[in-house]
């Protein structure tokens, strides 16, 4: 799509999950909120050399790799492991117990982010699994000073090289849908997902009434770890990155906001030492045309979200 129409597209899907989150707790049609863009301003790397969480090594399909040239930081090329989780609720206990250990583990914001070894794309492991990255670096020398200070974490800890791309599609492989900090989120069924899109996007005339919302399918808890392939995250009759799918306690799909999760998001500092979540809300032309920045802390996201500066497709 071009023109007026493909705009109109992407700032629908751009403000679908922010309106839909919070129709879900209120039942009223909500107005997209008035953002600007801004530059950030992060000196890329925090204590000890640490880059931003969410940044990988360059790979096809990897849009995280716009968000590392907005912030015009370095790419990563050395992670540290606190090692590889064999399912998402292990992973989510072993990320819950490192976060126990508060200001004790040391950790840049967005650690321990918790990623598939699919996605990751490490040079010389052949575990398969939820990775447990607790730092990640520009240098060896950088990865090995960072580990050696850090004794403290559960472990052992493990230093990987990134080894890039590989051949497999994108789409095939496998990535982790990790529920924000902050309270639970309602997940709905799909078609009561679609449901809430749609009274979401449609206009309220004057005077009509609001309808109940589908009762939720569940209550899925912060820090929640889900294992899905890459296509799942956007399922038929959904508007790309608005929804994504979690699994309630019987295994059942629903789906919750997209930005009720850390999907396609990076953590990062600024130079005052405030965390940010930054999140890719809409692509089109396949690169990213809407990348949305909150304050970030234990509660979730500060309202409201900043529009980060990206190329427009052309």
């Amino acid at each position: 799509m071009r023109g007026r129409t493909a705009g109109a597209m992407v700032a629908l899907a751009a403000c679908l999950p922010l309106a839909v989150a919070a129709a879900w707790r209120s039942g009223a049609a909500v107005a997209a909120p008035r953002m600007v863009s801004v530059r950030p301003v992060t000196g890329c790397k925090a204590a000890g050399g640490v880059l931003p969480a969410g940044i990988r090594f360059a790979r096809v399909g990897n849009y995280e790799e716009v968000v590392r040239e907005v912030f015009r930081c370095p790419r990563p090329t050395w992670a540290v492991l606190a090692g590889v989780a064999p399912t998402a609720q292990a992973a989510a206990t072993a990320a819950a117990h490192i976060a126990g250990m508060g200001a004790s583990a040391q950790l840049a914001p967005g650690y321990p982010w918790a990623v598939h070894t699919s996605e990751l794309g490490l040079q010389a492991t052949s575990r398969s699994g939820v990775a447990l990255v607790v730092a990640t670096f520009e240098t060896k020398p950088e990865a090995e000073a960072w580990t050696k200070a850090h004794t403290q974490l559960p472990g052992p800890l493990t230093l990987e090289a990134f080894a890039g791309d590989h051949g497999k599609s994108p789409r095939d492989r496998e990535t982790v849908v990790r529920v924000q900090a902050g309270a639970g989120v309602h997940a709905f069924t799909l078609d009561g997902t679609k449901a809430q899109a749609a009274t979401a996007a449609r206009p309220r005339r004057h005077g009509s009434a609001v309808r109940d919302p589908a009762p939720a399918a569940c209550q899925v808890h912060p820090g929640s770890m889900f294992v899905f392939h890459a296509a799942d995250l956007f399922p038929f009759g959904l508007p790309a990155r608005a929804f994504s799918p979690v699994r309630c306690e019987d295994g059942a799909v629903a789906y919750i906001p997209w930005t009720s999760t850390l999907n396609e998001s990076v953590i990062w500092q600024d130079t005052a030492g405030e965390a940010h979540l930054s999140q890719i809300t809409a692509v089109e032309c396949d690169a990213p045309v809407e990348i949305l920045d909150w304050i970030y802390g234990p509660n979730g996201r500060v309202p409201p979200p900043r529009r980060l500066p990206v190329h427009p497709c052309q």
